[in-house]
């Protein structure tokens, strides 16, 4: 039994052909590396905006925490153990503990989106497509600077 389902499905793995292989665009191969150096462009410009805001967020949320717990009544018992029952230094607690790992994924996903921005931005500059059209002829140019 297995080796029916084994010959069918390499039958089916086999027979089913990649049509992307054998699409041809029309256009050059330098129109798609521009069009998707665009999108990352967007995309990691989408990327270092969120992370701004996630480490503004995450940074407002630990100064307020700090504020808060320093504010709170702290109690230590004759062990060493602190403790408080204010509800302001419980609440500051949390709101650093969810504070500080959102302004440090902020900051990781700004710094990142960034450099990938830079990084495409400088491929796009790179890349030059120029037409030219006279009434004689028609050119085109296509640059590239290593």
């Amino acid at each position: 039994m297995k080796r029916p389902i084994f010959v069918l499905l390499l039958f089916c793995f086999i027979s089913n052909i990649s049509l992307a292989q054998y699409y041809t665009n029309e256009w050059s191969n330098e129109f798609d590396k521009r069009d998707l150096y665009e999108r990352k462009i967007e995309s990691y410009g989408k990327m270092k905006k969120t992370g701004g805001k996630l480490a503004a967020i995450g940074g407002a949320a630990t100064i307020v925490g700090i504020i808060l717990v320093s504010s709170a009544d702290w109690e230590t018992d004759a062990y060493g153990n602190t403790q408080t029952s204010d509800a302001g230094g419980a609440v500051g607690l949390l709101t650093i503990m969810v504070g500080v790992p959102t302004a440090i994924t902020g900051i990781v996903l700004g710094a990142v989106g960034k450099n990938k921005q830079n990084q495409y931005v400088e491929k796009l500059n790179r890349l030059d497509l120029t037409f030219h059209r006279n009434n004689d002829f028609n050119s085109i140019r296509l640059v590239y600077r290593f």
